[in-house]
């Protein structure tokens, strides 16, 4: 990433001269590299002081940067651009950027954690970057270093970032014009003599997104249908290339009369279950109910997962006591004018959270549970076939709590290619929107709690088709050996 120097300490918008030369300046650093093969991207500013913001005004500087953004555009339109920003002016409005970049120094694990979540919610759907990350080992020691490092970089991984950027490569160092002498954050020394960091770097970044380990839960992907002929083939496909070792596909064909059936059939290692169409909530139950996983996930039809989605998800629960996980959801890059509207809408998974890492509810359509808790609330209401798109955690403060987590990711179509299939889940009663019971802790027998019913009375024994899975030899089917947490 090309970073773009001007004068950032000075009051540049109150001279027109100043900030017209530092436009003109912008403009020849993005000639000078553009298509370069190995250019990420530019930073058209770095850290403006709090100072500076504040006498110029936040919206001041905002516009000033959009004007630079706009002008390395015009020099390299295809090119990526970011403002580099940190903690002391995180409240800058910068919707303008291609991804959403921050330096963050912070030596304790748990507020480096922390602060990640809070960047992601700021960040609202865009790619987030690590811009500097590392540690003094002239103060700290050089083992320290490579210790803080180490962790840093997984933990960004883990929190869902794009990627990390360590500061700096040697403790040589100048600013100003200036021999800077007594910080030595480099991964090498000032004769480049490598340092321990230099290793633990290597090989954190050899391990992202996460560290391989073993017990990895098993987890049941959910795809619920009705005549879904037109998106389920490319959905499955998506599902088939997800890097996660431990998984199996459940489709669930709610009385199709297309050829959804026969696509999933097709589909290498997928276990079909056909059945009459009962609405979505019915069908949801179903996949539950054959699912052998310690987790169920849930995906639409028309929705394509990240690659790496389980494994976010299946970390998010390893680490949390969440009943339930969910993700954001995209719309895949050119699918129209109303579908970005639908994704900027009020209700998205960032406007219901209550705090950085814990929702009011999660989105239907990318959702994720601990499978026994919810067969202890009984799972989806069935009378609800075309209502809601959540699961509620509202009501008792003894319920379980609803997490999120950024980097779980799935792509959904836009409106305007759903309009079709709507009119025909509406007309069958099998609507996209459902409603789950609200996941709920009942007391020991205490069977009037709410949410607590029998699940779907029939649903066991009723009759439905199955069609047997390709063998998938290449996944584990180890459960984490390590309880989780009651569902009571």
């Amino acid at each position: 990433m090309v970073g773009l120097p001007w004068e950032q300490h000075v009051t540049f918008i109150d001279d027109r001269r100043t900030a017209a030369d530092i436009e003109k300046r912008v403009r020849a650093g993005v000639r000078a590299c553009a298509g370069h093969p190995a250019l990420l991207g530019y930073a058209i500013g770095n850290e403006i002081p709090a100072s500076i913001v504040r006498w110029s005004g936040p919206r001041a500087i905002e516009g000033f940067l959009e004007r630079l953004h706009e002008a390395a555009k015009t020099e390299d339109p295809g090119a990526l651009c970011t403002y580099v920003n940190f903690p002391s002016t995180e409240y800058l409005q910068l919707g303008f950027v291609d991804f959403f970049c921050f330096n963050v120094y912070l030596e304790a694990r748990e507020s480096f954690t922390a602060y990640l979540a809070r960047l992601q919610s700021l960040a609202d759907g865009r790619p987030l970057m690590i811009g500097e990350i590392g540690l003094d080992s002239r103060r700290h020691g050089q083992e320290a270093q490579a210790r803080a490092l180490d962790w840093q970089i997984r933990a960004a991984f883990a929190g869902g970032c794009a990627g990390a950027f360590v500061f700096s490569w040697t403790d040589e160092w100048h600013r100003g014009g200036h021999d800077i002498e007594d910080w030595d954050f480099g991964l090498t020394s000032r004769e480049r003599g490598p340092k321990p960091a230099l290793a633990a770097v290597r090989e954190a970044f050899a391990q992202a997104p996460l560290t391989p380990d073993r017990g990895w839960p098993k987890i049941s992907v959910v795809v619920c249908s009705y005549n879904g002929e037109r998106t389920i083939g490319e959905c499955l496909a998506h599902l088939e290339k997800l890097s996660y070792s431990s998984y199996e596909i459940i489709v669930i064909d709610d009385g199709s009369t297309d050829s959804t059936a026969d696509i999933a059939a097709e589909s290498p290692g997928v276990r079909l279950f056909r059945y009459p169409n009962g609405g979505l909530s019915r069908a949801r139950n179903r996949g539950l109910h054959v699912a052998t996983g310690e987790i169920v996930a849930y995906i639409d039809d028309d929705a394509y997962p990240d690659p790496h989605w389980l494994t976010y998800l299946a970390s998010a629960f390893r680490s949390t006591t969440h009943a339930a996980i969910g993700g954001p959801n995209l719309p895949p890059p050119g699918d129209g004018p109303v579908s970005d509207c639908v994704a900027n809408a009020p209700g998205g998974p960032i406007h219901v959270l209550v705090s950085d890492e814990e929702a009011e509810h999660v989105p239907g359509c990318n959702m994720a549970f601990r499978k026994s808790c919810l067969e202890a609330i009984g799972g989806f209401d069935p009378q609800f076939r075309t209502f809601e798109r959540r699961a509620s955690r509202s009501g008792s403060t003894r319920r379980p709590s609803c997490g999120t987590t950024a980097a779980a990711r799935s792509e959904h179509i836009g409106s305007s290619r759903r309009a079709t299939a709507w009119r025909k889940r509406s007309s069958s009663g099998n609507g996209r929107r459902s409603t789950t019971r609200p996941v709920t802790r009942a007391g020991p027998g205490d069977s009037t709690a709410r949410g607590s019913r029998a699940l779907c009375p029939g649903d066991a024994h009723e009759s439905g088709t199955a069609v047997a899975a390709t063998p998938r030899s290449s996944r584990s089917t180890s459960p984490d050996p390590r309880p989780s947490p009651r569902c009571r």
